[in-house]
């Protein structure tokens, strides 16, 4: 019920909504007000809500500085989220993957920000679940949750930015057919890097020039080389 609760608050604030109350939140969802408390306790303490007198609940808005330290965090974990894909990922996780990707290609092409939001959402979704970390799981949702509440309390919009990247789901499909470990690794921190960059460019209110970093990537993974085979042996 937390993930369903967070999800009200989210809709609730993008809409501009009035703020819910436990009372409204046990209502809505058939159970009493004491279940309701005790999650909205556990969200308050995780700094993801906030509770103001005569306002209700609402979503907490996170600083520049808490989204930095989010995002170099994701770029670790979805990293090594990534590598472990590459190394256990059977041939039909793979493809459930590369549907995924395909639909974000799709709402890219039609310009469908809402539609690349979600696909860029059930992405990264599938990506940590195939990664079989129930750890990194639950930190991973947790984040989800604060990034989409920066976005909302902040005010900001999905533009062509979002959508255009020189790190597509596409290309790391492919090297996770491959079993490339490391490129997988460093391929995903590039990805997650170049969108808190350019989440701060939204915040801070003006461009600053990004580097689309593939010829670095380039030249690191080329120089590791990897091999899904040569690591499982390894780890033996």
């Amino acid at each position: 019920m937390a993930e369903a609760i967070c999800d009200a608050l989210l809709e609730a604030s993008s809409a501009a909504a009035c703020p819910l109350t436990e009372q409204v939140l046990a209502d809505r969802f058939g159970v009493s007000r004491t279940p309701v408390r005790e999650i909205l306790s556990r969200l308050e303490d995780d700094g993801i809500i906030e509770r103001r007198q005569r306002k209700g609940i609402q979503l907490r808005r996170p600083s520049p500085k808490e989204l930095v330290e989010l995002y170099d965090l994701r770029a670790l974990l979805e990293g090594y989220a990534a590598r472990h894909v590459a190394l256990r990922a059977t041939p039909d996780d793979i493809e459930h993957l590369a549907a995924c990707a395909e639909c974000f290609t799709r709402c890219r092409k039609d310009g469908d920000d809402p539609g690349c939001e979600e696909a860029n959402i059930q992405f990264h979704h599938k990506l940590v679940a195939l990664a079989g970390n129930d750890l990194l799981r639950k930190i991973m949702d947790r984040f989800n949750i604060i990034r989409r509440a920066f976005r909302i309390t902040h005010g900001l919009p999905a533009d062509a930015r979002d959508r255009d990247t020189p790190y597509p789901h596409e290309d790391l499909v492919e090297m996770i057919r491959q079993g490339n470990a490391d490129a997988c690794e460093a391929f995903m921190q590039a990805h997650i890097l170049r969108a808190k960059d350019i989440l701060l460019q939204k915040v801070l209110g003006f461009r600053l020039a990004l580097d689309d970093g593939r010829q670095a990537f380039s030249s690191r993974s080329q120089a590791k080389s990897p091999n899904r085979q040569r690591e499982k042996d390894t780890s033996r």
